[in-house]
């Protein structure tokens, strides 16, 4: 089902990122932001010496900045859907401009779980690396580097690291990565969905649909190529197998964040800061309407319950690629 999670239940979920953004400025405060912050400093104390602090400082910034372009991309929705309810000509394309915006939604939310592999598998080539020197096995001969490759070989797509790691007989891919951030990868099940969705849209020929009717809400389905509607959950149904796109991008921003802030928790440990730097904050546009839309989906999900909610599982059978 797209929308189903085995980390937690939606109310959980809803309620912890509206602690996270519920500032009286509607910033992010808390461990993402605050390792943000710290890896920026170290990186530009050390400048040019440490390749590793310069890169996860690249990372980190380059999801920064789809944060921000998600941000960007709810408040236009929200401005434009108010417009539309009074404008002719934003009625008129009122589909056709959201649409696409919920298409790139997607597209950004993957690409922030992409950054996020690519620092786990830095993460874990260093602790092969470190291991391979305790035991005299690397010595920078060119025999010795390919045979170690096979070592080095962490998938930097997340949709890869978890298909990987579920290939790992032997448990050794999970002493790489380290057993809790392998344990994180592998039940961040809400990721399948997204995946999903953008694969299928991006790859095979489906599409987002927004219905003209701005002033019911941003009602939209996912179709796939087959003229197949992906979006199923009774939680994002409003009618007629037609969605509620504030429900839907309130709980997967709200798995998101959530993700970020144990894996930022998580990295701080590992990179050994002092944590001197807490309760940094994130300032961006669009985080009051987040906590909007995650306002209503609790009271939707308060006045219908779990059992309503949780109804059937449509990924089953889809690959993720």
């Amino acid at each position: 089902m797209i929308g189903k999670t085995a980390d937690c239940n939606i109310t959980e979920v809803l309620q912890t990122t509206k602690t996270l953004l519920m500032h009286e400025d509607n910033a992010w405060a808390g461990n993402f932001p605050s390792l943000c912050t710290e890896i920026h400093i170290e990186a530009t104390k050390k400048r040019l010496r440490d390749a590793r602090l310069n890169s996860l400082n690249m990372l980190t910034s380059y999801i920064s900045q789809d944060i921000g372009n998600i941000g960007a991309i709810i408040t236009r929705l929200s401005w434009m859907r108010e417009k539309a309810c009074h404008d002719d000509y934003l009625h008129k394309m009122w589909m056709f401009f959201a649409s696409a915006d919920i298409s790139l939604f997607h597209i950004e939310i993957k690409s922030i779980m992409d950054y996020i592999a690519e620092i786990i598998a830095e993460h874990a080539n260093k602790r092969v690396l470190q291991k391979l020197i305790k035991l005299n096995k690397w010595s920078n001969g060119p025999q010795d580097y390919s045979k170690i490759q096979k070592w080095l070989n962490v998938p930097q797509k997340f949709a890869g690291l978890k298909q990987w790691l579920k290939k790992d007989v032997r448990n050794k891919r999970h002493q790489s990565l380290g057993s809790e951030i392998a344990k994180m990868v592998e039940i961040t099940s809400w990721y399948d969905d997204i995946s999903i969705v953008r694969n299928k849209t991006v790859h095979k020929g489906g599409y987002s649909l927004v219905f003209p009717q701005p002033e019911e809400g941003i009602l939209f389905q996912i179709y796939s190529e087959g003229y197949e509607y992906l979006i199923r959950n009774n939680f994002y149904i409003v009618k007629n197998n037609i969605a509620s796109f504030e429900r839907y991008a309130a709980l997967y921003l709200s798995h998101l964040l959530i993700f970020l802030e144990h894996f930022a928790e998580l990295l701080r440990h590992k990179l050994s800061f002092t944590g001197d730097i807490n309760n940094a904050k994130i300032f961006l546009s669009g985080f009051d309407i987040l906590v909007q839309w995650i306002e209503v989906s609790l009271a939707y999900a308060k006045k219908h319950g779990r059992k309503k909610i949780w109804k059937e599982d449509i990924t089953k059978g889809y690959e993720d690629t």
